[in-house]
Order: C-alpha cells, then sequence, then structure tokens
C-alpha cells in the first residue's frame, strides 16, 4: 500500500496513468484496512480467551493483570532539584531540606509580612479608587446587579435546570428545587 500510494503521489504523466494508479492504491488502502481490522479483530479475541482462562485457572495472574492495566502510580520521590545558585542538587538530606524550606515558605503566610503589607497596600488604594469613582457625580450604578434577587429570577432559573444534574456545594437535587415552598425559600 505504501509503495502504491508513493507511486501515485509522484506520478508526473497522464491523468489516465493518474487515474489507474489511484485506483490501484485505493484497492490496496482497502486491502490494507481489512487485514488490519481482522488482525485488530484476533488480537482482541485472543485477549479476551486469555482472560477468561485466567479467571478459572489463576485468578491471582488475572488481577495482576488487571492492575497492570490501570494508571501507573510511582511512589518514588525525585531527589533532584535546583538550589539558588542554579546548581542541581542529588543528595537526598539537601533535596528533603530544600523542599521544606520551600513549602515553609509557600504555605506559612504569618512569618511572609511582606506579602501581607503589599497586599494590604494594594486592597487599601483600590478601595480608595472605588470609593471615589463612585463620588463622582458622573458615577452611574448599575441597577441590575444591585437590585434584589426575584422569586421569578429563581424560578425561572430552578425550573430551566436540568433534573437529573448533579447537586451543588448544598448538596440538594435540582428535583427537590423545583418545588414552589423550596423556590419562595430561595
Amino acid at each position: 500500500m505504501r509503495h502504491k500510494e508513493k507511486d501515485f503521489v509522484q506520478c508526473d504523466g497522464n491523468r489516465n496513468v493518474k487515474s489507474a494508479l489511484r485506483r490501484e492504491y485505493s484497492q490496496a488502502r482497502d486491502v490494507f484496512d481489512k487485514n488490519l481490522r481482522r488482525t485488530e479483530r484476533t488480537y482482541k479475541k485472543a485477549m479476551a480467551v486469555d482472560i477468561e482462562t485466567m479467571v478459572t485457572t489463576n485468578p491471582n495472574e488475572f488481577w495482576e493483570k488487571i492492575r497492570k492495566l490501570g494508571p501507573r502510580n510511582v511512589k518514588d520521590i525525585p531527589m533532584e532539584v535546583v538550589d539558588e545558585s542554579g546548581e542541581v542538587l542529588t543528595n537526598e538530606k539537601d533535596v528533603l531540606n530544600k523542599w521544606r524550606i520551600d513549602f515553609e515558605n509557600l504555605y506559612n503566610w504569618k512569618n511572609n509580612t511582606e506579602f501581607e503589607n503589599d497586599h494590604y497596600n494594594q486592597s487599601k488604594v483600590h478601595k480608595q479608587l472605588l470609593e471615589s469613582e463612585m463620588e463622582d457625580p458622573l458615577f452611574m450604578p448599575n441597577e441590575d446587579l444591585n437590585s434584589n434577587i426575584t422569586i421569578d429570577e429563581i424560578t425561572n432559573i430552578v425550573m430551566h435546570a436540568k433534573s437529573k444534574s448533579a447537586s451543588g456545594p448544598d448538596q440538594i437535587p435540582y428535583g427537590v428545587l423545583k418545588y414552589p415552598i423550596i423556590i419562595q425559600t430561595l
């Protein structure tokens, strides 16, 4: 099939020759596809028979084979990190110490006062900016966002939700939420 395709693609002859080469390529491709499908069916059948015989003759081997089909769990910890100078550390003690320091720096916010001060200052500037915009005489509040949610809006949303959908963080199924008493409570 590969050779027939190559001959067809590289043909610079007249239309009749190119048509003949195209037909030969199509026939070779069809034969290849048919053989591939047949071989694939044979392989799958052999695997199914192999698994069936394993179940009855050697269950331990069967479960070992099933275990190998799933994702691979690698339990080895990579023992290689790059330090501040750009050097690669492979000593287990140095690697674990670097990880410990990075983990503490990442999750120990109480000791990271620089981040807290920067965040606080940015928040304060943003708040002042919002307040100054609201004091501007040309400021127009968005009434749609600042108004209360109506029962009609809640009813519309709940009724259009699929009953078989996964429930939200409150774990209440949508089928329950569609009752009128529950909608009024919402």
